[in-house]
């Protein structure tokens, strides 16, 4: 095995990465960790293509997402992010990088307590494996 090379700015992130919860995407079940499946839950829209359903999510929390994501991924596979069409600002690093492609015209429907809204889904250009970091340096 060839050890993976992780930079010093890199691995000082990695440090002070706060521990995320994992679920899996249904619907029914909650977005965001720090609220419950009663305040914020994901309706529709993970059927594919791709099949999302059942698919490993980390879970952030509603108004307070750390900075960095990072994450060890065991076998190649393709990262999927789901991006709030709320947010009026898209992160640089999801649209200015050529990592992450808009699957135009998919979106998965969330209930947030009496307002509904869309996530747009984005996948990763190349299969991902090893270490990967999502956010401000990635």
């Amino acid at each position: 095995r060839v050890p993976l090379k992780i930079h010093k700015e890199q691995f000082l992130q990695i440090n002070d990465a706060v521990r995320l919860q994992i679920g899996h995407l249904d619907v029914g079940k909650a977005v965001y960790s720090n609220l419950s499946s009663d305040t914020a839950k994901f309706v529709g829209g993970l059927d594919g293509p791709p099949d999302l359903r059942g698919q490993p999510y980390l879970m952030l929390p509603y108004q307070q997402a750390p900075p960095i994501v990072a994450f060890h991924v065991q076998r190649a596979c393709f990262i999927y992010v789901l991006r709030d069409t709320r947010m009026t600002k898209q992160a640089k690093w999801l649209s200015a990088s050529k990592r992450f492609s808009n699957k135009e015209g998919m979106f998965v429907q969330v209930q947030h307590n009496t307002e509904s809204y869309t996530m747009a889904v984005y996948k990763s250009t190349t299969q991902q494996q090893g270490c990967v970091i999502l956010g401000t340096t990635s």
